[in-house]
């Protein structure tokens, strides 16, 4: 079972519950609370979580239908995650695309999918994807966006060598926009036509080690113009830091409601 803690005392209040049921010293304690609340250890959570009664951390709650035909049964599937600031804080309506396509703020703390309805498991991806795209543009402050300008002269014609599942982001205080891609391998940004491809453009290929947005074993890069690159290095830092990214095995255990 995983937990989401608002702040530090939450979950010195989960660890000394494990400590008296699991039998276990404080310190482990500590360690277990902090890993079932999406964090690596306590030390990690120490440095995210606030340290007072005023939350730091807001609840977000990502809704989907869902309904299968054999058997014949349906419901709504709910899952929360935990972000430094309220849903409206954070988009736009017209920023509800790429991944995020399909769905609808609801209010400060609730994001609706209302695409079209698939079975359960395939709810539990694509909440899975919304989840971590969450947390991305919390850590990141990037929003998603459909810009052409994700790619070098604003031509889809000059995709990088290693694109796969592209999406397009935007920092608006920079004016800038980054090109994610996700590709089956883990040495992308290193391959010979990918190198020359950033010469050729003048652009940088960071790989990003926070898990990706897609899934499936795929990793995370992420593309921009060099003079932008030390500005993005400190976005996937703060990414990196922050909380670990929610996966379908985790999002199954954590479902708060399937209705059947």
């Amino acid at each position: 079972m995983s937990y989401i803690y608002l702040k530090l005392a939450d979950l010195k209040n989960r660890a000394r519950r494990i400590a008296r049921e699991d039998g276990v010293p404080r310190q482990q304690a500590h360690d277990l609370a902090a890993q079932r609340g999406g964090y690596q250890n306590y030390a990690h959570a120490l440095r995210l979580l606030p340290d007072g009664n005023v939350p730091k951390r807001v609840a977000v709650e990502i809704r989907q239908r869902w309904r299968e035909r054999e058997p014949r049964r349906w419901g709504d599937a709910s899952f929360s995650i935990a972000l430094a600031s309220p849903l409206d804080d954070l988009l736009r309506p017209h920023q509800l695309v790429e991944y995020l396509g399909g769905c609808e703020i609801a209010g400060p703390a609730t994001l609706v999918s209302n695409g079209i309805m698939r079975d359960l498991d395939e709810t539990r991806i694509d909440i899975g994807k919304i989840a971590r795209t969450l947390q991305f543009i919390d850590a990141t402050a990037l929003r998603p966006s459909r810009a052409k300008r994700i790619y070098p002269k604003s031509s889809w014609h000059n995709r990088p060598p290693i694109a796969d599942h592209d999406h397009g982001w935007y920092d608006a205080e920079a004016g800038v926009h980054v090109l994610s891609t996700e590709p089956y391998r883990d040495d992308a940004a290193t391959v010979p036509e990918q190198l020359a491809w950033n010469d050729k453009w003048g652009w940088a290929t960071l790989p990003v080690a926070w898990g990706s947005i897609y899934g499936f074993g795929t990793s995370l890069y992420l593309l921009c113009p060099k003079a932008y690159l030390p500005r993005l290095r400190e976005k996937a830092a703060r990414l990196e830091a922050g909380s670990v990214a929610v996966f379908t095995d985790e999002i199954k255990d954590r479902f708060l409601r399937a209705a059947v």
